[in-house]
């Protein structure tokens, strides 16, 4: 199940790391300023928080559910995997747990990997800050996009293949503007600790929006277990 799950989510694993890389680019461009080593710092922290958000959508999207590389079109679609648990047999649950498992490892793998280009070829951004700094930084966007990815299984569980990015990407985006606009208190906005709230930014751990993740990704994981095991054949 590991190897037809990597199979399944490689091609999104490698469009993440594109997509996220020409963040990377367009910072680095030939002759582009962003003021001093600071703003540097938090222009990057931000470009990065926005790419960072949508990692988990394309990564915890296959859910339960045969793809397309892209969760578009359903020439295998729920069939596929209806027919492979069926035949070996394997249970949602555990299909499930697998394609959780190895989607949040390879969300982890795609922000260690986009983190470590940008700290070789941006050494402004490492002004300031020390190897360690950036050790924390990988472990609180990992931590905060964890619950985006407990949001975006339950949506994998709900609608179909089609829909689940279009869907994901929504609700991604309207939590970000309540956060933004200050609907929701400091403690729990998992956002921030991304950009501005960075450890590399205040020096210190955002102990509670990680908490809130955690608990958030939590209880995504839970909710989608109980949806597929009433799901069961």
């Amino acid at each position: 199940m590991w190897m037809k799950s990597w199979l399944e989510t490689r091609s999104r694993v490698t469009f993440a790391l594109l997509w996220t890389a020409s963040f990377v680019l367009l910072m680095a461009a030939p002759g582009r300023d962003m003021g001093k080593s600071s703003d540097k710092l938090g222009i990057v922290l931000s470009m990065l928080a926005l790419a960072f958000v949508f990692v988990p959508v394309w990564l915890a999207g296959s859910g339960i559910r045969t793809q397309q590389p892209f969760g578009f079109g359903s020439s295998k679609g729920l069939h596929g995997s209806t027919l492979f648990t069926l035949s070996l047999p394997v249970s949602r649950t555990r299909l499930l747990l697998v394609r959780a498992a190895l989607g949040l490892l390879e969300m982890v793998a795609v922000i260690v990997a986009l983190t470590c280009v940008v700290w070789l070829f941006l050494p402004a951004v490492r002004v300031g800050t020390g190897p360690g700094e950036w050790l924390l930084y990988v472990l609180t966007v990992s931590v905060c996009a964890s619950g985006l990815y407990g949001l975006t299984m339950i949506a994998a569980t709900l609608v179909d293949d089609a829909w689940i990015v279009p869907f994901s990407t929504v609700a991604i985006i309207l939590l970000w503007m309540l956060q933004f606009f200050g609907s929701v208190p400091a403690w729990a906005n998992i956002y921030r600790p991304m950009a501005q709230g960075s450890p590399l930014v205040t020096h210190s751990v955002p102990w509670a929006p990680m908490a809130v993740a955690l608990a958030v990704g939590a209880a995504g994981l839970l909710i989608s277990l109980r949806i597929v095991q009433r799901q069961e054949y």
